[in-house]
């Protein structure tokens, strides 16, 4: 189950109050930041058995990667260096990953809460939308295939696939298919597989036709294909007959992306892709993505509110604002900083008050090494001495930090007494010596 950011910060309110008790608890999560926020030692559990231990403030981030993916890791994120090898192998000219022909261009989308979004994608792109709720990243996917979130639709816009124009308040989902368009919605269990089929009737059921002979299915083609699917995204337990219902969220979400690759779409729509997946499933998403980026030259929208996957896997973030894109934020080669600043500035609330610390990393105004107060100040007063602990829970702020005085260096502002998750982790984004 996911959490929103207030939802978050009442279950931790809640186990701090135990503990404070004297009460002992196990938090059992897949969700590596909150473990790292609330726990004070974890144990690693893979394939059944003890994979690894310690003391949280002890251990990196990527040292606890390691023992929860253990080898899958570097296999996954070397294997578009293994595709490439292969294609250099084979005699075959290797083309940039990002090309110049233009795959998808999208003008004056309008529905829900996009007022007017234009941008383009092209060939082996991967594009990034960012923003706070109700900016329009909620919807933009949805609008470009045919609906918005709600089940509403584009009140404007045109939609360009391949150099083929659609009207986007009359395109349906459909048509956005055959057009070569693919979305990965965010509700996994409502919009994203049939828990009550199998493994393989999920992946296919765009297909099925491949699979009809003199019209009779050949269910044992599409089982054998099916386990090679099950490999290629490593769908666990590998079994192509198990109902996708006793499937791992992770798993369930490799069976949703293998479903919509299977018609080798030109453009790919994910929403929150990583959202509520184990740290090895999270690797492994993005590797197929870029993989098929590479090979396939297919171009991606990556809409989400993890500023540092946007950061590692888009060429460009464009972060939204009252419906519309404001300025480029990063890209694959710059820290997750500008994401995070732009966002800020995009709430467009008073700037008098900035919160310097947040309910899910340590307290960047004091000493705590699990604070979860939020401390408001003025701007013309600096933060007292931040705690190495805030460095490296945020992973934001530099390591000379610890034992200095600072205050953000931009000019920020959260809604409400218990900000979001987004909105906090936009309040850390940037810091200058006082």
């Amino acid at each position: 189950m996911f959490l929103s950011g207030t939802e978050l910060t009442f279950l931790f309110d809640l186990i701090r109050i135990v503990t404070a008790n004297g009460a002992s608890v196990m938090f059992i999560s897949h969700d590596l930041e909150a473990v790292r926020a609330i726990a004070t030692r974890f144990v690693v559990l893979r394939d059944g058995a003890v994979a690894g231990t310690g003391r949280v403030a002890d251990t990196t981030e990527d040292e606890m990667i390691d023992m929860i993916v253990g080898s899958a890791r570097e296999w996954f994120e070397r294997s578009a260096a293994h595709t490439i090898e292969a294609i250099a192998e084979s005699g075959a000219p290797l083309a940039r990953r990002v090309r110049d022909a233009e795959l998808l261009a999208v003008d004056g989308l309008a529905g829900g809460t996009v007022k007017d979004l234009s941008f383009r994608v092209n060939e082996g792109e991967i594009i990034g939308l960012a923003g706070v709720t109700g900016s329009g990243t909620e919807d933009a996917p949805y609008l470009m295939f045919g609906g918005a979130a709600d089940g509403g639709l584009a009140a404007a816009g045109t939609i360009r696939v391949a150099g083929r124009e659609y009207n986007a308040k009359d395109l349906t989902s459909a048509e956005a298919i055959r057009a070569g368009l693919a979305l990965v919605p965010v509700n996994r269990p409502r919009d994203g597989v049939v828990a009550s089929l199998s493994v393989a009737d999920n992946i296919f059921m765009l297909v099925y036709g491949n699979y009809f002979s003199r019209g009779l299915m050949t269910r044992r083609s599409m089982m054998t294909a099916a386990r090679d699917r099950a490999e290629t995204y490593d769908i666990r337990p590998p079994d192509p007959a198990a109902p996708v219902a006793q499937l791992s969220g992770g798993n369930q979400q490799k069976t949703v992306l293998a479903k919509w690759m299977e018609p080798r779409p030109r453009i790919l729509l994910l929403h929150e892709p990583t959202q509520g997946v184990d740290v090895g499933a999270s690797v492994e998403i993005r590797a197929l993505v870029k993989d098929a980026c590479q090979t396939r030259g297919m171009g991606v929208v990556w809409v989400g509110t993890d500023f540092a996957e946007l950061a590692e896997m888009c060429d460009q973030v464009l972060v939204l604002d009252n419906g519309r894109v404001g300025r480029p934020a990063s890209s694959c080669r710059e820290t997750v900083d500008p994401t995070c600043a732009a966002v800020s500035r995009s709430q467009r609330c008073p700037a008098s008050w900035v919160w310097t610390g947040c309910h899910h990393i340590a307290s960047c105004t004091g000493t705590a090494s699990n604070g979860h107060s939020m401390t408001r100040m003025p701007l013309s007063r600096p933060s007292r001495s931040a705690s190495s602990a805030c460095t490296m829970a945020t992973r934001r702020v530099p390591a000379t930090m610890a034992g200095s005085s600072w205050k953000l260096s931009t000019e920020t502002w959260t809604r409400g007494s218990t900000p979001s998750m987004l909105s906090c982790r936009a309040t850390v984004a940037s810091w200058t010596r006082w």
